[in-house]
């Protein structure tokens, strides 16, 4: 008879869990969320499960884990049961590079469920910035003028459509420019002619909730400068509710007021 090696059951149920783990967390999206509330509940749920499963687990005091960065070790560290209740932050920014970067978490002894999440932030100018998007929305934005006299009307045209047929809600961030006073009346008039569920009117934008699929919505509305400037507005962004990821962004524009 062949010989061959089984795990046993506390094993094969560490590397199925494992596994799930792994999928989890490679499936969140950029705000460390499973896009849909209920989702995300239900996997914060396991989590929680899990970490109590690894609280009553005997620790192996040997356990540790090294950070290197680009093949060098910057930092050594136990993993203990304090660990699941207080992440440890570590700030590797002073030791990138402005080419690639490699990061290696290295574990030893039992720490199969040692969870990373690496957080990045940047910035590009907006002359560098393609605002272009092939693949979600076709998304304007025109004023009528962008040089103006105090309290005189400026108007806004927004034009929108999903560029493959999808019914769902996106939301329309408009940016308008500081000190700026919206006309409520054209919004309440611009829901009915655009057939937008609700607006929010805030200091550096408008924020329109909008169920849509690929067929245009167009609406106008007008706002007024309070007083004198020389600044740009706030940029324009529409995005899925469901899914940020798919959005188009148009840059700011340069106002001036006199």
């Amino acid at each position: 008879m062949q010989a061959f090696l089984r795990l046993n059951e506390a094993e094969k149920f560490e590397t199925h869990l494992s596994r799930g783990l792994a999928f989890l967390l490679d499936n969140k999206d950029k705000y460390s969320v499973w896009f849909l509330t209920q989702t995300t509940v239900n996997v914060l749920d396991g989590l929680i499960l899990l970490q109590k499963s690894i609280r009553n687990k005997p620790q192996e005091t040997s356990d540790k884990t090294e950070l290197f960065i680009n093949g060098k070790k910057l930092q050594e560290f136990a993993l203990d049961a304090n660990s699941l209740e207080h992440p440890i932050l570590i700030d590797v920014s002073p030791y990138l590079n402005e080419t690639a970067n490699r990061i290696e978490i290295k574990n030893s002894g039992n720490s199969n469920f040692t969870q990373v999440q690496i957080v990045t932030s940047h910035y590009i100018s907006w002359n560098d910035f393609d605002t272009k998007d092939p693949d979600f929305f076709d998304f304007k934005v025109n004023f009528d003028k962008t040089e103006a006299k105090i309290g005189e009307d400026i108007n806004c045209a927004v034009s929108i459509a999903r560029k493959t047929y999808r019914y769902g809600m996106v939301l329309i961030e408009i940016g308008i420019p500081p000190g700026a006073e919206v006309d409520r009346t054209s919004l309440e008039k611009a829901k009915a002619v655009g057939d937008f569920s609700s607006f929010d009117i805030l200091p550096d934008k408008i924020i329109v909730y909008l169920w849509t699929n690929s067929v245009p919505t167009e609406f106008n509305f007008k706002f007024r400068p309070r007083y004198g400037i020389n600044a740009l507005n706030a940029p324009s962004v529409v995005y899925d509710y469901y899914n940020a990821e798919a959005n188009a962004t148009i840059a700011p524009v340069k106002f001036s007021i006199r």
